[in-house]
């Protein structure tokens, strides 16, 4: 698997850069600006944080992008320091296709990646957890409802080099996936696997390392939901509900 080198990481910059001016300049952007308004996603603060952007539908061939993004919504892949690495795209609406694929991904170490770990880093310290969840909306909507400690797996998978990684920083963890059948599959394989090692660490090192599982059907009556659409809908009162939920499971 391919691991950019620092000018590959400074080109990757550039172009993000570029994407995200696009989004605010590019006449056909508007589509784009809409959906993101409509999910509630249209920050400033948070546009920039996580450097989303725009590729229009007549951008030129980009030569460093190894798959066709035009017109789509730019999500960057960004390392712990903020570079980025890598780049996928989503189409600016509801109703896609199979055919049409809602999200293009490049080729990246997904297993070495945490999509907004750049921008949880230091909250994950400071509040002594993080938050897992599955992608990118996700995040952008825990961010955005003051869950600034929240990472996206890109998957459904927390891999051991994760894992460890994630273990440097904090003891704690919160998982707050999808509550249908895969997401909460996932759950609970991701939280038998930090329980092991939880088991191994404590013995190892000592220390008393936590896993909290939160179903959001718990709050919506058995209804299936993730968590961007959870706080679309219950936005604070949401968010005080998942807190409050964590405060009491770590008591």
């Amino acid at each position: 698997m391919h691991f950019p080198d620092e000018l590959e990481k400074e080109t990757n910059n550039k172009i993000a850069n570029y994407f995200c001016k696009r989004l605010i300049k590019s006449p056909d952007s508007s589509i784009a600006v809409d959906y993101l308004k409509e999910r509630g996603l249209y920050d400033q603060d948070l546009l920039e944080k996580f450097k989303i952007g725009w590729c229009p539908e007549k951008q030129k061939p980009i030569r460093t992008l190894t798959v066709d993004l035009n017109g789509r919504l730019i999500f960057p892949i960004m390392d712990e320091s903020g570079d980025v690495i890598a780049f996928s795209g989503r189409l600016p609406r509801s109703n896609v296709s199979k055919e049409e694929k809602k999200w293009l991904h490049e080729s990246f170490a997904k297993e070495f990646c945490l999509y907004g770990i750049h921008a949880a880093i230091e909250n994950i310290i400071k509040n002594n957890f993080v938050v897992i969840v599955e992608g990118q909306a996700d995040v952008l909507s825990c961010h955005n409802y003051g869950f600034t400690n929240t990472v996206g797996l890109l998957g459904t998978n927390l891999s051991r080099h994760s894992q460890y990684f994630l273990r440097s920083l904090t003891k704690n963890f919160v998982l707050l996936m999808d509550s249908d059948k895969p997401g909460l599959d996932s759950a609970k394989k991701i939280e038998e696997s930090l329980v092991a090692q939880n088991t191994l660490m404590n013995t190892s090192v000592g220390g008393d390392y936590g896993v909290i599982n939160v179903n959001l059907s718990k709050f919506v009556k058995g209804v299936k939901c993730d968590p961007d659409s959870f706080l679309k809908k219950y936005k604070h009162s949401g968010a005080k509900k998942i807190l409050a939920e964590i405060k009491e499971r770590k008591k």
